[in-house]
């Protein structure tokens, strides 16, 4: 059984762990916005949340009127369907969870175009993102000339909405059914490597994000506190022991509060979100 603390501070997340699509998007608003949802046009971020089941779960033909909405909406070089389709039951995650940078090229996938198909998927996401926030006519140069770029501000929001799906994930793995979850990337490195991990990659595109050198962004406190829940996790082993599992438990509830914390606020202060949603 989780501990005291593990139950107080699953509280706030703890409606949203069905898992279903609606319940991501529910992580997502949480997360994003302080009051649950945006305060003007809700309709851009639904795109986005889209855009994220699409790059992250679609499989078995599912979603085709999602593609023909983005398609419609004017985001630029949506595939069709039939580009980034897959057939899966319950091995979905290892072709889309196992990283944002990871090569999939060597998976073992009936697809033999998999990394293609993988690329295209992430494509819908930065795309989407790109079509509804105004980075900057120098982002805007990096966007439109090199399609939105590693490391560009476009896609750095992107990754982080990646991670928030895959921390989704391991939350309804933990709760419901007390196991680490299957085909996704690690929480935490437990060990000398460049395996990309969720925990690492939260804090990388945050940095990336939210460190603009404002004393008053609070991003050192975040940076802080995410770093702290970070030290814990490497701790943890990943094996099925109700200990190690209770320890995983408080360690995404002690994550999930760090980000309801400080990311509707960090976002609230960056110009190219502000101007959409507030």
């Amino acid at each position: 059984m989780a501990s005291g603390s593990a139950i107080i501070a699953l509280t706030r997340l703890d409606t949203a762990l069905a898992f279903s699509e609606p319940k991501h998007d529910d992580i997502f608003e949480e997360i994003i916005f302080s009051s649950g949802r945006p305060e003007r046009s809700p309709e851009q971020f639904k795109l986005i949340e889209h855009a994220v089941q699409l790059c992250l779960d679609q499989s078995n033909g599912r979603n085709a009127g999602y593609i023909d909405e983005l398609k419609n909406a004017g985001i630029r070089d949506i595939p069709d369907l039939s580009e980034i389709d897959f057939t899966a039951n319950s091995t979905h995650r290892d072709h889309t969870h196992l990283g944002w940078k990871h090569d999939y090229s060597n998976g073992s996938f009936k697809e033999t175009d998999w990394q293609t198909r993988w690329e295209k998927r992430k494509a819908i996401l930065v795309n989407t993102v790109d079509f509804v926030f105004d980075f900057g006519i120098f982002e805007e140069v990096k966007t439109n000339l090199l399609r939105a770029p590693a490391g560009s501000e476009c896609e750095t929001f992107a990754r982080l909405l990646y991670y928030i799906h895959i921390f989704g994930d391991f939350k309804q793995s933990v709760k419901e059914q007390k196991k680490w979850p299957t085909g996704v990337l690690p929480y935490a490195k437990q060990a000398v490597g460049n395996q990309e991990t969720l925990l690492d990659g939260i804090a990388e595109v945050s940095k990336a994000l939210f460190d603009k050198n404002d004393s008053n962004s609070g991003y050192s406190r975040y940076a802080r506190e995410l770093a702290k829940v970070t030290r814990k996790a490497k701790r943890i082993r990943q094996i099925n022991d109700t200990k190690q599992i209770d320890k995983l438990e408080t360690s995404l509830d002690d994550l999930g509060n760090c980000l309801q914390d400080h990311i509707p606020e960090l976002f609230r202060q960056q110009p190219f979100f502000s101007e959409v949603f507030y």
